[in-house]
Order: C-alpha cells, then sequence, then structure tokens
C-alpha cells in the first residue's frame, strides 16, 4: 500500500475531479506527483491511480497534467513483472493517445508500436483493445505521411474490429473509413470508394443524423472530387 499521504493526496485528487473541481483536482494531482518518498517509486497502487488521472485529465484536454501522470504510470508499472501484458499495452497506448490528441505524431508513433508489440505477446487477453492499439498506431503513420504502413495496420484494425462484432458496428465502420481514407490518399479510388459504401451501410435510418456517418459521407464526396 501506498504511504497515507500519498494515499490522501491522490484520493484528493481523484474526489476534486469527480466533482467537477478540475483546478482544485489538478493542484492535488500536482503535489502528489511531487511526492519524493521511496515507497511511490514502485507502488502499483498509486501508479494505477496515476493511470485513472492521467485518462480523466485527457478527456478534459489538460494534456500537460495527462502527460505527467501517464509518464508516472508507465514508468512504474512497466517494470512491475507482475503487470499483465494486456494491461501495459493499454496503458502504453493511453500514453500514445496523448500525444495524438496533440498532433505530436512522432512522438506517439514509438508508444503505439510497443503497445502494439505488447498486445501481440498478450494474446487473447488483449483482442477487446487490438482495434484501438492497430487504429492509434495506424494513425500516427498515416499522419506522417507513411501511408503504405498505415494501410498495412488499417486492414488488420478492420479484421479485429470484425472479430467483436456485432457488439460495436460504429467502431467497424470507423475501422473501414480510415482504410478508405488511407486508400484515397494512395489514388486507390475504386477500393476507397467501396470501403466508405460498406461503412455506410452499417448504419440505420435511424442513424441518418449521426455525426460519424455525416464524416463519412463527407470523405467520400471527397474521395469523388479526387478521381
Amino acid at each position: 500500500m501506498p504511504t497515507e499521504v500519498l494515499q490522501e493526496k491522490i484520493a484528493a485528487a481523484i474526489a476534486s475531479f469527480k466533482n467537477g473541481k478540475y483546478s482544485e483536482s489538478e493542484a492535488h494531482c500536482l503535489n502528489a506527483l511531487g511526492f519524493t518518498e521511496p515507497s511511490d517509486r514502485s507502488d502499483k497502487w498509486a501508479a494505477e491511480a496515476f493511470g485513472n488521472l492521467g485518462m480523466a485529465f485527457m478527456s478534459i484536454s489538460n494534456f500537460t497534467t495527462a502527460e505527467r501522470c501517464l509518464d508516472r504510470c508507465v514508468a512504474v508499472l512497466e517494470k512491475d513483472q507482475s503487470t499483465h501484458p494486456s494491461l501495459l499495452a493499454q496503458l502504453l497506448s493511453n500514453r500514445a493517445s496523448c500525444f495524438l490528441a496533440e498532433d505530436k505524431f512522432a512522438e506517439a508513433l514509438p508508444l503505439c508500436q510497443q503497445a502494439w508489440k505488447v498486445a501481440e505477446a498478450a494474446g487473447e487477453s488483449s483482442d477487446d483493445q487490438r482495434p484501438i492499439f492497430l487504429s492509434n498506431l495506424a494513425s500516427a503513420y498515416y499522419k506522417l505521411d507513411r501511408f503504405s504502413e498505415a494501410e498495412q495496420y488499417f486492414r488488420l484494425c478492420v479484421d479485429s474490429a470484425q472479430d467483436i462484432l456485432p457488439e460495436d458496428t460504429e467502431l467497424l465502420a470507423v475501422s473501414l473509413n480510415n482504410l478508405a481514407n488511407c486508400c484515397r490518399e494512395q489514388a486507390k479510388y475504386t477500393e476507397a470508394l467501396e470501403l466508405y459504401k460498406k461503412a455506410m451501410s452499417l448504419f440505420g435510418e435511424a442513424d441518418d443524423d449521426h455525426p460519424e456517418l455525416a464524416y463519412i459521407r463527407e470523405c467520400h464526396d471527397s474521395c469523388i472530387k479526387r478521381m
């Protein structure tokens, strides 16, 4: 268990965030991150709590504090041999997501690569998260204009999304659209249009105003204009 002082600081940060007091929560969090007793360097409980706080701050676009929390989390759990590979892959992917959200694609890429490598080693235990790991990795390549590599992982992402159907058809639609965009950037217009149509077909009549469907239609029309 973490020392009582560190536990109190983390608990205060979590409580403040849940109450919508984000500035107060950040102050408590930074206080906790500054805690330097030796026990906090290897305490799994504290590391996981910082991981949760990191995602919380990322949800309100406070990337500076989110990065510090996630870095602390990964630094501890990456060295903990009891950390399950599927959890470690998720943590690495979360850290990469922070870079992606800030358009720091070169910084995101090695973390995305590492997350996918760990996920592969984790086997079936990471299946539910594989589309996310693959999408992040492919997106990093795509944003760096490395389209052939992006296409490779977008295709794997589509396969992974299909494996978890029918639970999440929207995930598959987004994955198909991402792959279509990648094909479009490589002037593979015929295949891109087919993929856009598949993505749009996953939405029903009740989804006509769905923001993802609107975006896919926009991408589809953009592809036609390029042909």
